[in-house]
């Protein structure tokens, strides 16, 4: 009977190690996703300061977004621009409450010349918001996640077992 509490002891503590072991990489892959949009963001922001082209456009609606649980509404603006002399239009991923912009409001976007659909408000707001807010939490993200994991491996190695 003592062999089976032993081994149903060790079973349960290799499938507590199991489960650490899964977290840790489900952990670790949402920071290093949250990393890989941030980079995303960021090259697509640093390829349109670089090479692309300014155009003016005016905002021509604000586009409303529910918040989460009942928060409110936030707005979006709409910006109509032409390029080569064809309109296009665009919308912002950021959103506010207020309104950041007001319908008729003359703004500078940047727009990439070989995809006039690309486009983004030159603001740093606009270009450099998402790409510093998501790549300083993944950074932040990864050293909490692995630091305290690293406190849990270690004291776990330190404790000793308690014979039976």
């Amino acid at each position: 009977m003592a062999n089976l509490w032993h081994f149903l002891d060790t079973a349960g503590g290799c499938l507590e190690r199991l489960k650490s072991c899964c977290l840790l990489v489900l952990l670790n892959l949402m920071w290093v996703v949250m990393l890989g949009v941030a980079y995303y963001y960021g090259h697509t922001s640093w390829s349109l300061s670089q090479n692309g082209s300014r155009v003016g456009g005016v905002v021509v609606a604000l586009e409303e977004s529910a918040g989460t649980d009942g928060s409110g509404v936030t707005y979006s603006p709409v910006i109509r621009y032409e390029v080569d002399g064809r309109a296009h239009t665009f919308t912002s991923s950021n959103s506010s409450d207020p309104p950041a912009y007001d319908i008729g409001e003359r703004v500078v976007l940047l727009y990439d010349p070989a995809d006039p659909e690309r486009a983004r408000i030159n603001s740093w707001w606009e270009l450099w918001l998402m790409p510093v807010v998501l790549g300083g939490a993944a950074i932040i993200v990864a050293v909490l996640i692995n630091s305290l994991m690293a406190v849990s491996f270690l004291r776990g190695r330190r404790t000793p077992k308690n014979p039976v």
